[in-house]
C-alpha cells in the first residue's frame, strides 16, 4: 500500500523560520569573519607600500620616507593605488594562480573605489616633518647623556648667542681704526696686521675644494616651499634642536670630516648656504672668527702681563702722536688687534683637528710677540697647554654655530643635500625630497556577496558596515622602524 507524506502549514513555517535564522547566522559570522579579514589585508596592504621606502635614504640618512614618485619629477598617486590595490588582492587571494579555485573562498571580498588623500609630504610646514622624522631617529638611536649635552649647550648659547652683537661690535672697531689716520703710527709698533686678511690668513697653505652645486631647483629655493607655515610652529624644545644638530653633524661633511658627496664642506653649507666649498668655508670661518674675538678680547684684558704690556705700548703711541688723552683708546685698539691675532690662531688649530678651549686662562697664551714686540703672524708656535676649561675641537665649535643658526635654515638647506647627494645616483637621478610621503590616508569600499542568504535581508545598520567606505591613516611613525 503506497504512503502519502504530508506537512502541517505549521511544520511548513517553523522550518522555513529555523532554516532562516540558521542561515542568518551563518551569513552573520561569515560577516564578522570579513570584517577581521579585510582589516588585516588593509593593514598588510597599507604596511606594504610604506615598505617601498627609498633605500638610499635610509641607508645614508636612515630617514623612512615613500617616493611618491617611484622614480619619477612628480608625485604618481595613481600609481600609489595601482599598488595599493595589486597588495590588497594578494592579500585576498594568495593562492590564486596555484590552481585554487575562489569560489571556495567563504571570506571573499572586493575593494572598489580606493582614493589616496591626506598626504603628508617631507616638506610640509617648510620640512617640519622631515625634521621631526630626523630627531625621532637620534633619539632612538644616539646613546649619549642627553641631559648632559643638552645643559652644557644651553648653557653655550645663552653665553654666546648674541652672536650678531659681536660681529657688529666689531665691525665698529674696525671703522674707528680704518677711519682715524692717527692710528697708523699704531701700526708700526704693534705690527703690521691686517684684519682685512684675516680669513686668508687662517687658509694660507691649506688646500681647499673646489666643489660646488648648481642651485637648479633647490628645496630652500623654491618659493611656494618658503610661503609655508613657520617651522617654528613646531617642535622648538632645545632637546629636539640638539638632537636635529647631532643629526646633520653625525649624517654630512665638514672640513675635517670629508665624505665623498657633492660637496665636501656640507655643514658648512647648511651654515653659510653657498655654491661653493671654498665660499661656504671663509663664511665659516669668519663666523669662528667673530666668535672667538671677545673672548680672546676678554681674555688679554684679563692678563695682568698682557694689560700692562699693552698699557707701555699705548702710552708710547699717545706720546708720539702728542695725543695723551687718546692712551687708554689706543691700549683698547692694541688689545683687540691683539685678540684678533689669537683669533686666527684659534681657527687654524681647529682647522688641523685641534682643541681650542672655549675659555682661556693666562697659561693659555699662545700668541708671543718678538724682541720688537711684533706679533709674528707667520709663525704659529705650537706648545701644550694647560686649560682648566672645556676644550672644544672643530666640530664643537659646528655644532655651536648650528645651535644660534633658526631651525628653518638648518631644515631646508640639510634637504637640499640629501636631494642633490641621492639624485647623482643614476639610479635615483629623478629624486626630490618634495615628493617624499610621510603618511597618507586611504579610503575604499568593501564589497562582498551574500552566501547563505541575501545581504540585504539582513539589518541595513550591519550590512551598512560591509558594503560601505572604510578609511585608513598609514605613517611611518606607527612602523617602529628604528
Amino acid at each position: 500500500m503506497r504512503k502519502k507524506g504530508s506537512i502541517t502549514v505549521f511544520l511548513s513555517l517553523l522550518l522555513a523560520a529555523v532554516l532562516g535564522a540558521s542561515a542568518s547566522i551563518c551569513e552573520l559570522i561569515r560577516i564578522k569573519c570579513i570584517e577581521t579579514r579585510y582589516e588585516e589585508v588593509i593593514q598588510n596592504a597599507g604596511n606594504s607600500l610604506l615598505a617601498c621606502f627609498c633605500p638610499l635614504l635610509l641607508k645614508d640618512y636612515d630617514l623612512f620616507f615613500l617616493d611618491g614618485g617611484f622614480g619619477k619629477n612628480t608625485v604618481d598617486l595613481n600609481l600609489m593605488k595601482k599598488e595599493y590595490k595589486a597588495y590588497i588582492d594578494e592579500n585576498i587571494f594568495p593562492f590564486e594562480g596555484m590552481g585554487l579555485s575562489k569560489g571556495g573562498n567563504l571570506l571573499q571580498f572586493k575593494v572598489k573605489n580606493i582614493e589616496i588623500k591626506g598626504c603628508e609630504m617631507a616638506v610640509d610646514n617648510k620640512g617640519e616633518i622631515f625634521r621631526k622624522e630626523a630627531v625621532e631617529y637620534m633619539k632612538e638611536s644616539k646613546k649619549i647623556n642627553l641631559i648632559k649635552d643638552i645643559l652644557n649647550l644651553s648653557d653655550k648659547k645663552e653665553k654666546y648667542g648674541n652672536f650678531d652683537a659681536s660681529k657688529e661690535n666689531a665691525d665698529k672697531t674696525l671703522s674707528l681704526i680704518s677711519d682715524n689716520e692717527l692710528l697708523s703710527k699704531v701700526m708700526d709698533i704693534i705690527g703690521d696686521f691686517k684684519l682685512i686678511d684675516t680669513v686668508d690668513m687662517v687658509l694660507k697653505s691649506k688646500r681647499i675644494s673646489e666643489k660646488s652645486i648648481d642651485n637648479t631647483k633647490l628645496p630652500s629655493l623654491d618659493k611656494a616651499l618658503n610661503n609655508e607655515e613657520d617651522i617654528n610652529n613646531g617642535d622648538k624644545s632645545l632637546i629636539s634642536t640638539v638632537l636635529f644638530d647631532e643629526y646633520i653633524l653625525e649624517h654630512f661633511g665638514n672640513y675635517t670630516n670629508k665624505k665623498e658627496k657633492n660637496l665636501d664642506y656640507e655643514v658648512e653649507y647648511i651654515l653659510a648656504g653657498n655654491m661653493e666649498d671654498k665660499e661656504n668655508l671663509r663664511e665659516v670661518i669668519n663666523r669662528l672668527l667673530v666668535l672667538r674675538q671677545p673672548f680672546n678680547y676678554a681674555y688679554l684684558n684679563g692678563d695682568v702681563k698682557k694689560r700692562e704690556e699693552a698699557a707701555k705700548k699705548a702710552a708710547l703711541i699717545a706720546t708720539l702722536t702728542m695725543l695723551p688723552e687718546y692712551e687708554e683708546a689706543f691700549k683698547q685698539v692694541i688689545l683687540f688687534y691683539w685678540s684678533m691675532k689669537e683669533s686666527v690662531d684659534d681657527v687654524k688649530k681647529l682647522l688641523d683637528g685641534k682643541e681650542v678651549p672655549l675659555i682661556k686662562k693666562s697659561e693659555n697664551k699662545n700668541a708671543k710677540e718678538d724682541i720688537n714686540g711684533k706679533i709674528n703672524l707667520e709663525k704659529d708656535k705650537e706648545k701644550k697647554e694647560k686649560d682648566n676649561g672645556l676644550k672644544m675641537d672643530y666640530k664643537a665649535y659646528l655644532h655651536l654655530l648650528l645651535l644660534l643658526t633658526d631651525e628653518e635654515t638648518k631644515t631646508l638647506r640639510t634637504m637640499d643635500l640629501i636631494e642633490k647627494n641621492i639624485s647623482s645616483n643614476d639610479e635615483y637621478k629623478n629624486f626630490k625630497i618634495k615628493n617624499c610621503i610621510y603618511s597618507f590616508e586611504i579610503s575604499q569600499d568593501i564589497v562582498t556577496k551574500g552566501r547563505f542568504m541575501p545581504l540585504s535581508m539582513l539589518d541595513n545598520a550591519y550590512f551598512g558596515r560591509i558594503n560601505s567606505s572604510l578609511g585608513r591613516a598609514f605613517s611611518y611613525k606607527s612602523q617602529g622602524g628604528y
